[in-house]
Parts: structure tokens; sequence; C-alpha cells
């Protein structure tokens, strides 16, 4: 992957339930656990710790940069 290209990525990322609730309620399996997202954009960067890619890009500027982790990734490949 080089900059520019436009790459799919998917990754697991945390879940948050508002509200309280009983702790025996409060258990991975009755509120969920971890999501799946996924993404596709434009590729800035990567970096050994993590992927950046944005979801408009001019020769001289990005907007709207999704960062992730690269432990928390799943899958990724380039879009042809």
């Amino acid at each position: 992957m080089k900059p520019g290209d436009v790459v799919f990525i998917q990754w697991r990322d945390s879940t948050s339930i508002y509200g309280w609730k009983d702790k025996d309620e409060a258990s991975e399996k009755t509120v969920g656990g971890p999501v799946i997202c996924d993404a596709v954009g434009f590729l800035v960067s990567e970096t050994p710790g993590h992927i950046c890619l944005c979801a408009q890009m001019t020769p001289h500027q990005v907007a709207d940069l999704t960062i992730v982790p690269k432990e928390s990734i799943v899958r990724k490949r380039v879009l042809k």
C-alpha cells in the first residue's frame, strides 16, 4: 500500500453502553463486546503502529482523518 491508494480496513473497536446496569447484566455476553468497524478511504500514511486514512485528498491537503492502531486491524486491502 502506498499513500493515495484507496484502501479498505476493518478493525475491532470498543463499545460504550449508556446508563446504569446491574452487575449481573454487565458482561460481554449481555451488553456485547467490541464492534467491528469498516472504513474506505485514501491512505495518508502507514507506520509500524497505525494506519491513517482520509475521506478527501487534494495534492496538498487531506480532510476527515481516521487513524486506527494496527493491533486493532482485522483486515486491510487496496481497492482497485
